[in-house]
C-alpha cells in the first residue's frame, strides 16, 4: 500500500521503490493485475515481465495458481458472492490446464529471461571497452524501452518485436 495524502493506493510509488533499495531491500510485484481479469490477460505479461524491470521492480510472485470457486471453468463470472475464477490453470483429473494469463505470465518472465541475458552481454562487453559501439547501441535501446510513456504502442511496437530486438542485439553482442 502507497499513501499519498489522504489516498491510499494499491501501487508502490518509484521513490519508495529507490527508497527500499537503498535500505537494501526490493521491492516486488504481487496479484497484479488481479488475475480474475480475464480480458486483460495481455496484461500479465507487461505486469509480470517488461513493465516490472521498467517500474523498478526486483522480483514477483503470481497468485496461487490454481484457486477457483464454485465454478472452476466459469471465466465470466465476476459477482464475488457467485465465487468466480480466479485461478491461472484449470483444474483436471490430470494436469492443470493453463489458460491465457498463465501463458502470458510465463511469456513476461521469458522477456525478462531475455532482458537479464542482453543486460549481461552488455556489461561484459562494456568492461572490455566502454567505446563498444554494439554494446553502446543495445545499451541506448534499452534507455529509450525503459522511458517510453507506453510499453506497447499500438502499431509501432508490440511485445515480440521487443523482444526480437533483445535477441539481435544478444546476437550482435556475443560475437
Amino acid at each position: 500500500w502507497s499513501v499519498h495524502g489522504n489516498h491510499r493506493t494499491l501501487h508502490t510509488s518509484r521513490s519508495e521503490i529507490t527508497a527500499w533499495r537503498e535500505a537494501g531491500r526490493a521491492a516486488t510485484v504481487y496479484g497484479s493485475p488481479y488475475p480474475w481479469l480475464q480480458r486483460h490477460a495481455q496484461g500479465f505479461r507487461v505486469a509480470y515481465g517488461l513493465g516490472m524491470w521498467r517500474y523498478g521492480y526486483s522480483g514477483s510472485f503470481d497468485f496461487a495458481y490454481q484457486w477457483h470457486g464454485r465454478w472452476p471453468w466459469d471465466f465470466f463470472t465476476l459477482d464475488t458472492k457467485e465465487g468466480f475464477q480466479i485461478g491461472y490453470t484449470m483444474p483436471t483429473a490430470g494436469k492443470p490446464v493453463a489458460t491465457l494469463k498463465w501463458e502470458c505470465f510465463r511469456e513476461g518472465q521469458d522477456d525478462l529471461r531475455y532482458l537479464s541475458t542482453l543486460l549481461d552481454k552488455i556489461d561484459a562487453r562494456k568492461a572490455a571497452s566502454t567505446e563498444d559501439e554494439k554494446s553502446n547501441a543495445a545499451s541506448e535501446y534499452l534507455e529509450q524501452l525503459q522511458a517510453a510513456p507506453q510499453l506497447i504502442i499500438t502499431g509501432q511496437r508490440d511485445l515480440q518485436s521487443v523482444r526480437m530486438e533483445m535477441v539481435k542485439h544478444i546476437l550482435e553482442l556475443s560475437d
